[in-house]
């Protein structure tokens, strides 16, 4: 017996597994009034432009959009050096804070667009 044909026999349900995928993709619209208010809150966080960028991530965000109705909108401030999910992972404690006034700020950016935001 194989490698392939061994690990088949002993891990049909976990193969099996494997063969779905854990989570359903999403994007918001970069046109998303909702995204917008997520990027005015950045700017007025970080007092700088802020670029969008695409990220990749696993979790029920498709599943939360679907069910709420609602844009997806992250707000993330970390960076790249910041090794996340690594042995050495780090953050910056002031870009973290940054990012919790990013966050209040979406809040009122948000209520500012009412019932809009799709």
């Amino acid at each position: 017996m194989d490698v392939r044909g061994y690990v088949e026999s002993h891990a049909r349900e976990f193969i099996d597994d494997l063969k779905q995928p854990a989570v359903r993709p999403t994007v918001t619209s970069i046109t998303s009034p909702a995204l917008q208010a997520g990027r005015r809150a950045m700017q007025r966080a970080f007092g700088r432009e802020v670029l969008f960028t695409r990220e990749g991530g696993s979790g029920p965000e498709a599943d939360l959009a679907e069910i709420l109705a609602a844009p997806l909108v992250f707000v993330a401030a970390g960076l790249d050096s910041d090794q996340i999910h690594a042995p050495n992972e780090k953050t910056d404690i002031s870009l973290l804070l940054r990012g919790a006034e990013a966050s209040a700020y979406l809040w009122e950016e948000l209520a500012a667009l009412g019932a809009d935001l799709s």
